[in-house]
């Protein structure tokens, strides 16, 4: 199955709004990578502008609708994607689409940030220190009136420009103005640093093909990057939750299908892999008091495929060292 197809399957229509739509995008997503939903009030940042000389604190966006982590065993990437909904019969693929202010300057002018959330951690230069523009994308998703299924077009943000000049009152007051795509779709360019990105793509299907190309998003092809820890944090998030819910209501028989293991030697094995993580906490000196709420991956995903996911990261984190 792909990424388009489980999207049709869920049960969404020319009625259903945004957030209908990224969230089905999210469980259309799994066993692709993680997926995280960072919409709303919880997930705001305040960030630097220099339009915005007044009340700096009380200027603030959410962070994006999604956060999407990738990977194979050379390499990782992360996007922060907000997404739009154009259900207009006239709409066509990464060409224009109105944005707010706010959501455009933080993930296409790539601003110091900061959680307003003080308990969730994002670090503040994460994107001024980016190695890529595509950590900050846009995925709109529009209605195929011919086949009656809902599809999605991605686009790096820092593409979508317009021509005029705004002001601080405009940022204040968080106005929309029309975006237009100023990339190529389907152009795949290798940057100075090796790393290759795509600027646009038109729907799903292509989203999914760059996105296992390692095409998309910010590399995070080491130990040392600052998200790093993060990452750690979801998966051992994600793997508690699971073996909780495994604990609570047995093995499902889906998964028996896909394992010949009893729940006690399953529930050993997630032991292990907590064990693992927290050792590479410690040799990485990783504060394990902070506490991060996200939502977390299937028991499918999670559990079957654990122990392979954490040995990439292993694999990455000695690549790193051994440079």
């Amino acid at each position: 199955m792909s990424i388009y197809s489980d999207f049709q399957n869920q049960k969404l229509s020319n009625k259903s709004n945004e957030i209908d739509c990224f969230r089905g995008l999210m469980k259309a997503m799994k066993g692709i990578g993680y997926v995280n939903e960072l919409h709303g009030t919880k997930y705001q940042v305040v960030f630097d502008n220099p339009l915005i000389p007044h009340n700096k604190n009380d200027i603030a966006c959410e962070l994006c609708d999604l956060l999407i982590l990738v990977y194979n065993k050379t390499n990782a990437r992360f996007t922060f994607l907000q997404n739009k909904r154009k259900f207009s019969k006239n709409y066509i693929p990464n060409t224009k689409i109105s944005l707010p202010l706010r959501q455009r300057y933080l993930l296409g002018d790539f601003p110091s940030i900061k959680m307003k959330d003080p308990s969730l951690y994002i670090p503040n230069d994460i994107l001024v220190n980016r190695t890529l523009d595509s950590i900050g994308s846009l995925g709109v998703f529009y209605y195929e009136y011919n086949t009656g299924n809902i599809n999605m077009d991605y686009s790096i943000m820092n593409l979508m420009n317009n021509p005029n000049s705004f002001n601080g009152y405009d940022y204040d007051k968080n106005h929309s103005r029309v975006f237009h795509f100023n990339g190529i779709v389907n152009l795949i360019t290798t940057k100075a640093n090796g790393f290759q990105e795509l600027d646009a793509c038109g729907n799903l299907i292509d989203f999914e093909k760059n996105l296992l190309n390692m095409t998309i998003g910010e590399p995070l092809n080491n130990g040392n990057h600052p998200l790093f820890d993060y990452i750690l944090t979801l998966i051992e998030n994600g793997i508690k939750k699971d073996k909780k819910d495994l604990i609570e209501n047995g093995i499902k028989k889906d998964e028996k299908d896909n394992s010949e293991k009893g729940l006690d030697e399953i529930v050993l094995e997630i032991d292990n892999i907590l064990n693992d993580i927290n050792n590479i906490r410690k040799e990485k000196n990783i504060r394990k008091d902070e506490k991060y709420n996200f939502s977390m991956p299937s028991f499918n995903f999670a559990i079957i495929n654990a122990k392979k996911q954490l040995n990439i990261f292993n694999e990455l984190k000695m690549k790193n060292s051994d440079m």
